[in-house]
């Protein structure tokens, strides 16, 4: 997702800069800049970062900059989908929020089936602590408007649709792939992803996915 980073520092902060909003970019970015403040005035640089990474546009720009105040922004404001083909098929790498229209694009250019294995758990749980989705409502997220159309209400049993060994769980992630016209859906299990990142869980935090504060 697009976004910014800024720094103020008592001694250049350039390189810091650089590498903080190198960080944030990813496949699929459309627009990064960096503005540092000096002396002598503001020093930007803006570029296109459709089809080369955001530290290859920048690395000769930042040897031209200098302040202790700066910022840096990527945007992914436009459709992103990363299309990688393989003899195994098409795999389309893309944000949460833009899957219903990708698949029907991928149904539309041909696809017979269509299968999903986000790198997460489901969101459970809106975030109560950073604004890091574009959704105004929690009903926005797939999981909990799939609780609603099976309970009646978004937040009835929350803490057992986000366990995977459960039944209601296992409802929650059938009307998601229904929903969604994917022919099948596997979620991460958190268990899997806690191991995967090599951090004790207690360390992190997984309040979107089971509500542990």
């Amino acid at each position: 997702m697009g976004g910014f980073f800024a720094i103020a520092s008592k001694e250049d902060c350039v390189n810091d800069l650089f590498y903080g909003t190198d960080y944030h970019s990813h496949l699929g970015t459309k627009r990064g800049g960096l503005a540092v403040k000096n002396p002598e005035g503001l020093t930007r640089y803006i570029h296109d970062i459709t089809n080369t990474p955001f530290r290859t546009k920048f690395e000769i720009d930042v040897q031209k900059m200098h302040g202790h105040l700066g910022i840096g922004v990527i945007s992914d404001y436009d459709d992103q989908p990363v299309v990688i083909r393989s003899h195994l098929g098409g795999y389309s790498i893309v944000r949460g929020t833009q899957l219903r229209d990708t698949i029907q694009r991928l149904y539309d250019y041909g696809a017979v089936e269509v299968h999903m294995r986000p790198a997460c758990p489901p969101l459970v749980y809106g975030c109560k602590f950073l604004n890091f989705s574009r959704s105004k409502s929690e009903l926005d997220l797939a999981a909990r408007k799939a609780i609603k159309e099976l309970e009646g209400s978004e937040n009835e049993h929350l803490d057992v649709y986000a366990r995977p060994d459960t039944d209601k769980y296992a409802a929650m992630i059938e009307r998601i792939e229904q929903s969604l016209r994917l022919t099948s859906l596997k979620y991460q299990h958190l268990d899997d992803l806690v191991t995967a990142i090599g951090l004790p869980k207690e360390k992190l935090c997984t309040f979107c996915w089971d509500g542990a504060e």
